[in-house]
């Protein structure tokens, strides 16, 4: 088997950093764009500290897309560090084509900084769907969890990692088909082992893998667990772990501290928690040794459970692709930079 690829990342602290204030000016200014590059900005569809993403009009193509912008406070030298290290990881991501992994397109520089541009999808993030009351079958959870194996297993087969899986970066078409989001920005960024990027935000605390937080790297096993942390999740509703504290959230994750899913879910079948425990597992020996391990699991799984239903009285929830869904929304989380 070959080896796993690996992240050296930032210092864990990192994490749970606040946002620089230093980029209000930058984003007051980004609301005034109307063209990057050769693409002309419709309407904003989202934002956060370090910039927006906007659909936008390629007129060469003549298609709608998405347009991602980054805007940085950083002095000029870590802003060509950072730019450069951005570049490079949209190429990379624009060389893979895979169903569950957003498509990009093209990236570039502009007077206001990177930018790259994107499928316009529409939908809505996992995140954003579980709050607004979607409750999934067993068999529409397991195909889920299945597809987004396979996005991972595509990018890992490339050599990269993506450590930001988490229901945020996790976007349902209205199709019902899930795509993974930011596998480039997140995995390009704890690349970089430099001051420059101290202060950010990276990742979502609760989703990270314990060896991130015992060790200070991340890997393709690294993945798994959070896709673990993901589907625990929506099989239970509730977040895996609860902490008052960031320094309590770092030790109930490296101690795997939490209520475990058969607590949790009694009624669940015995193979579906096994997988799940597997994937969280703080052992990484005991986790599943690929994500396409992980896929044709829950494959056999899905034909299996697609039709169960739970022993216990539920309430009845609309079907995803029965939602009343509202405007396209893209998600915006501190881990999505």
């Amino acid at each position: 088997m070959t080896p796993s690829p690996k992240v050296s990342p930032v210092p864990p602290d990192a994490l749970l950093a606040g946002l620089p204030a230093a980029n209000a000016e930058r984003l007051l200014a980004g609301h005034r764009l109307s063209h990057v590059g050769r693409y002309n900005l419709r309407q904003m569809l989202g934002e956060n500290a370090f910039g927006g993403v906007y659909e936008a009009w390629d007129p060469l193509l003549s298609r709608s897309i998405a347009v991602r912008t980054w805007q940085f406070g950083l002095k000029m030298s870590a802003r060509i560090a950072v730019d450069r290290l951005l570049l490079t990881a949209a190429r990379k991501a624009s060389e893979l084509h895979d169903k569950h992994l957003v498509q990009v397109h093209d990236t570039g520089l502009s007077a206001h900084g990177v930018y790259i541009t994107m499928e316009l999808l529409r939908g809505r993030d996992l995140q954003h769907a579980l709050q607004e009351g979607w409750a999934p079958t067993l068999g529409e959870t397991l195909l889920l969890a299945r597809r987004a194996a396979d996005g991972l297993a595509a990018l890992h087969a490339q050599g990269q990692v993506h450590t930001a899986v988490e229901p945020i970066n996790i976007f349902i078409t209205r199709s019902g088909r899930p795509k993974l989001l930011n596998a480039f920005v997140a995995s390009s960024l704890l690349h970089a082992q430099s001051a420059h990027l101290a202060g950010l935000s990276l990742n979502r605390a609760s989703y990270v893998a314990p060896e991130y937080w015992a060790a200070g790297h991340c890997d393709a096993l690294s993945d798994l667990y959070s896709l673990g942390v993901v589907l625990n999740e929506v099989l239970t509703g509730q977040v895996a772990f609860r902490a008052e504290s960031p320094e309590q959230l770092r030790r109930a994750i490296v101690t795997g501290r939490r209520s475990h899913l058969a607590e949790r879910r009694p009624d669940l079948p015995r193979a579906v928690v096994d997988v799940v425990e597997r994937m969280m597992s703080i052992d990484r020996e005991r986790r599943p040794a690929s994500a396409a391990e992980v896929s044709d699991t829950l494959s056999r799984l899905h034909l299996r459970y697609r039709d169960w239903s739970p022993r216990r009285m539920m309430e009845t929830t609309p079907r995803l692709l029965r939602m009343n869904w509202p405007p396209m929304r893209w998600p915006f989380a501190p881990s999505m930079l």
